[in-house]
């Protein structure tokens, strides 16, 4: 099968996905090449691509946008990294397509729906949207802040930041995937803490929101909240491509926290 058949099949899923606006495009190689190995990432770093090519990948599927921002930083390193990157594709012939609209949202096995699950959460999600509400017991924030801690380990991040009083008692929960983790969007229905993502939110605009309405933020790692989509898509493409190898690529996304030597009391 060539590369732009499982790129059509995998499109043909996503009834949703405005195709004339869409994220989700070839962004090198040849989509006429034959594919017999596909490789998985959340982000085609320099290391995953490496690792794709030791692997014979023909077809690098990648969440995230390998090529970073040029458009709007265009900067001389931004430049350098970009046509390094692009160069080491090029040499090894591999077709490298983004898949990110369609897999943020598809129903079940998706990104959005499967952070959820790696919570333990039963959410309500429009089919259009990331934003998703839960309801659980009623739970201390450090308590879930923890359990949420727990439910990342696996895919590479050892804490969670948390804005809110610990002991503050929660029980609605608004929900995002990735960077898409609007809290106004998420406050539009009643919510005691967000689950929000480092690349979804600042300082100066959502979290100051967040304190201002007295709800509560738990602040994940984009990539480690998103990871347990993009293992689904393996077991997904596996079942979808009998006659293709599929394997996931390490994109090398994992985050530690280091704390301070010495406590030190605001006064």
């Amino acid at each position: 099968m060539r590369a732009d058949e499982v790129i059509a099949r995998i499109e043909a899923e996503g009834s949703w996905v405005d195709w004339c606006h869409t994220r989700d495009i070839v962004l090198a190689g040849d989509p006429g090449r034959e594919v017999a190995r596909i490789g998985v990432a959340w982000m085609a770093t320099m290391a995953a691509v490496r690792e794709a090519d030791r692997r014979h990948v023909d077809l690098f599927i990648t969440h995230e946008n390998p090529f970073y921002a040029p458009t709007t930083q265009p900067f001389r390193i931004v430049e350098r990294l970009r046509e390094e990157k692009r160069s080491l594709i090029n040499r090894t012939g591999m077709v490298v397509y983004r898949c990110h609209d369609l897999w943020d949202k598809i129903p079940s096995v998706g990104v959005a729906d499967q952070w959820a699950r790696a919570l333990g959460l039963r959410c309500r999600r429009d089919f259009s949207s990331y934003i998703q509400h839960a309801t659980i017991d009623e739970t201390p924030l450090g308590v879930f802040a923890a359990r949420c801690a727990d439910a990342l380990a696996p895919y590479g991040e050892d804490a969670v930041g948390v804005f809110g009083d610990l002991e503050r008692p929660v029980r609605e929960i608004g929900l995002g995937t990735g960077a898409a983790t609007d809290i106004c969007e998420m406050l539009k229905e009643p919510c005691d803490a967000c689950i929000v993502a480092d690349d979804g939110i600042s300082n100066y605009h959502d979290v100051q929101i967040a304190l201002d309405a007295g709800v509560s933020l738990i602040v994940v790692n984009h990539a480690c909240c998103e990871k347990p989509g993009i293992d689904s898509m393996v077991f997904w493409l596996r079942d979808k491509f009998t006659d293709s190898d599929v394997v996931r690529l390490d994109e090398g996304y994992t985050i530690h926290t280091v704390r301070a030597s010495v406590a030190h009391i605001l006064v």
